[in-house]
């Protein structure tokens, strides 16, 4: 019997003959230069790690998001996935008007029809999001000083997966659910080795899975990370192998937001087929764990996912 962390999960992606068509007219309109982070972002918009979200958020959702933690649609969702552009890009844009998003090499990746154009209060983001205004948190210092000046928002078609060196090792929420469905894999535990680091990391959250009847996926977190980085991340994958244990990178741009992050990467593994993640004290640090647990608390009926707190 199939369970519902082994079902497909919708995409963004067109047919290839719509793809086709679409990177044609693509000539014809104004092309956004995806950043580091936006490629990551939308890879995971096409093929369904942020799911329910149809493109990067409208005004209306970015607020409710931010005061609320959900969408207008009412769905759970902690982080605004936003597509910030510069002042001179926004000047061509208007509402009603569909752009390209390209990789720095040009290629046309998706099509994105632009609902809404905004000028966001950042620092307000900032306090809502990371709880202060400080630019020397990463996050805040991010948004502040390296994120664009206006944001857009809109559906997404996609055309194309960006590329990029460890794709292999990146396996898509469909590949995921579809490679569980073939394992009978009903429940997955996911969880990053960062989350537990050596000596015995491996020994314990195999233990960790064991009490909960579940399988493992290993999903080290690769989104931004230097090629040096993401080949360590991913050795160390590797090398956490057995027979109940999948390997699969994550290719996510973290935004270091505390409890939210650990709530938002919660409801992406659960859309790549996880039933159970992991939120570690001695990572997160007691006041993020605290945090955390108590939104787990508060939106285990809607998260989806079973979250199993580790303290130490």
């Amino acid at each position: 019997m199939t369970t519902p962390n082994q079902f497909p999960i919708p995409e963004l992606y067109v047919s290839p003959e719509a793809a086709a068509a679409l990177t044609q007219e693509a000539a014809r309109l104004p092309g956004w230069v995806l950043t580091a982070r936006q490629l990551c972002d939308l890879e995971l918009l096409m093929n369904g790690g942020f799911y329910p979200l149809k493109g990067f958020l409208t005004q209306a959702d970015y607020d409710l998001v931010l005061a609320e933690m959900h969408l207008a649609s009412g769905h759970l969702w902690p982080i605004p996935v936003t597509l910030d552009v510069s002042d001179e890009f926004a000047r061509q844009i208007e509402p009603g008007r569909d752009i390209a998003l390209q990789d720095p090499k040009g290629a046309v990746l998706a099509i994105m029809s632009v609902t809404d154009k905004w000028v966001p209060d950042k620092l307000a983001e900032a306090r809502q999001l990371h709880g202060t205004e400080d630019r020397s948190h990463p996050g805040v210092g991010y948004l502040i000083d390296s994120a664009g000046p206006v944001y857009l928002g809109g559906k997404v078609k996609g055309l194309q997966r960006p590329s990029c060196g460890f794709h292999s090792d990146c396996r898509t929420p469909n590949e995921l659910r579809h490679r569980f469905r073939d394992l009978g894999w009903t429940q997955v535990l996911a969880v990053q080795p960062a989350d537990l680091p050596e000596p015995d990391g491996l020994t314990r959250i195999s233990r960790v899975a064991q009490e909960a009847q579940a399988d493992l996926l290993i999903q080290p977190i690769v989104g931004m990370a230097s090629p040096a980085q993401a080949d360590e991340l991913l050795r160390v994958a590797h090398d956490w192998t057995g027979p109940d244990v999948e390997p699969s990178a994550l290719n996510l741009a973290t935004r270091m937001a505390g409890p939210r992050e650990v709530l938002w990467h919660a409801l992406v593994r659960r859309n790549h087929g996880a039933t159970h993640v992991v939120c570690s004290g001695a990572v997160q640090g007691k006041a993020t764990y605290d945090a955390a647990q108590r939104l787990f608390q508060q939106y285990h009926g809607e998260a989806g996912v079973t979250v199993i707190g580790l303290e130490t």
